[in-house]
């Protein structure tokens, strides 16, 4: 009777020591490659408001970079907030310059609101609006719209 207790402690030392070196040596390499891979990306965040101080509400921001055909994207919050995405939201995007474009939420398509910035805001060649980032950053990139 002693023996198989003795060799059912040996069986679980065995199992302890099995998952003690799988938790000390897999798990840190998991994270730390996790953590390599975040820093491939910048983090872009800022905010959209309009001249007059009032955020743009609902905007979708996009930015394209044209050296690597790479683009990103994110929404305004209600304080006009917003953190540009590949995927989903605030998973950041890759190193490069970008060329910005506003879209303004206007509603419906048959019943539009009247738009309350500029047309050029939707037009990567005329909206004036560039950011640079890299791998690693994190960058604040405010935009001040002109109304229509």
């Amino acid at each position: 009777m002693f023996v198989g207790r003795g060799s059912i402690r040996t069986g679980n030392m065995k199992l302890r020591l099995a998952e003690f070196l799988f938790i000390a040596i897999f798990v840190p390499s998991v994270l730390l490659t996790n953590g390599c891979g975040k820093a491939t990306v910048a983090k872009v965040t800022g905010t959209v408001s309009r001249k007059d101080g009032t955020p743009v509400v609902g905007a979708r921001v996009i930015g394209r970079s044209d050296e690597t055909g790479k683009s990103g994207n994110g929404q305004t919050n209600a304080e006009g907030r917003y953190e540009i995405g590949t995927l989903e939201v605030g998973d950041g995007i890759a190193p490069g310059n970008y060329n910005v474009i506003v879209l303004e939420d206007r509603g419906d398509e048959i019943n539009p609101r009247p738009a309350t910035i500029a047309a050029k805001y939707s037009k990567p060649a005329m909206s004036g609006l560039k950011f640079s980032v890299q791998a690693g950053e994190k960058k604040t990139f405010d935009m001040t719209l002109d109304p229509k």
